[in-house]
This record gives C-alpha cells, sequence and structure tokens, in this order.
C-alpha cells in the first residue's frame, strides 16, 4: 500500500494482477485516527457452529470455519461482510450453500444451477461486492 496525498494505491502480488486506487480515504481513515484494519478484512479466523434449520449466517471475519449442524443445513443468505474476499473452510458435510443468479442482497451467485455441498476440510472462496456473493473457487484438502 501506497499512500500519497489521501490516495491509498494497493498493488496485490497475485495471478490475477489485481490494481485498485482508493482516492477518498475519508471513511476509512480520519485525521489524527489510525486505520482500522478490520474493515479491510485482516482478523483472526471466525468459527460458525450452524443451528438446526439455520439458513443464513452472519461473517465477522474474511475466514470462517464452519460446521453444520449434525443434520444438515442450507444456507440461503450470508450477512454482515464489508465488499471483499473471503475464505470458507468445512468442518463436515452438513452443509449446502443454495445458487441464487437472482443476484438478491446477500444471497451467493455459484456456478451453473449448482449448489455448493460441504464435506470436511472443503474449501469455498466467495468475493462479495456489496450487494451479493460471487463464487471464485472451492477445493477439496
Amino acid at each position: 500500500i501506497k499512500v500519497t496525498d489521501n490516495t491509498y494505491e494497493v498493488q496485490l502480488d497475485n495471478e490475477a494482477g489485481l490494481y485498485g486506487v482508493l482516492s477518498d480515504v475519508s471513511d476509512f481513515v480520519q485525521p489524527d485516527d489510525s486505520p482500522n484494519f478490520t474493515e479491510f478484512g485482516n482478523t483472526a479466523q471466525q468459527t460458525i457452529t450452524l443451528g438446526v434449520g439455520v439458513t443464513t449466517f452472519a461473517v465477522t471475519s474474511n475466514v470462517v470455519q464452519v460446521t453444520g449442524d449434525g443434520g444438515t443445513n442450507t444456507i440461503a443468505t450470508i450477512t454482515g461482510a464489508y465488499t471483499g474476499i473471503y475464505t470458507f473452510i468445512f468442518v463436515d458435510g452438513n452443509v449446502t450453500i443454495s445458487n441464487n443468479d437472482n443476484h438478491d442482497a446477500n444471497s451467493v451467485d455459484l456456478d451453473g444451477a449448482n449448489n455448493f455441498t460441504s464435506a470436511d476440510d472443503k474449501v469455498l472462496q466467495l468475493v462479495y461486492n456489496g450487494t451479493s456473493w460471487y463464487k471464485i473457487s472451492e477445493s477439496t484438502n
């Protein structure tokens, strides 16, 4: 991150070569304030255990470990996010995330018409654009 005249330049060293400039940082930094980097997603891993029949959950971190309720949970929405990339790590096969291509508030748009089904050590990466979620990748480890 390079700061020049109230402008943050962000260069991410990754395969996508993402680059961005924030010209108005007033939402993030006020005079004599330290940046609150939790707003940028730099937080400790969050652990969530879903209750019976839960269809939504809120995120408070950009890395979230999710455990189902022992039956099954079908998640329709994920709330509480700031714009950015989130990684979900699952510890069982009891969670399904519904695919919603309507871009409703806090809904998840996966690939094709497929829902996501969890498994032990399965990882799902999503990006939140301020309205809804979009799948980046998934892997079974």
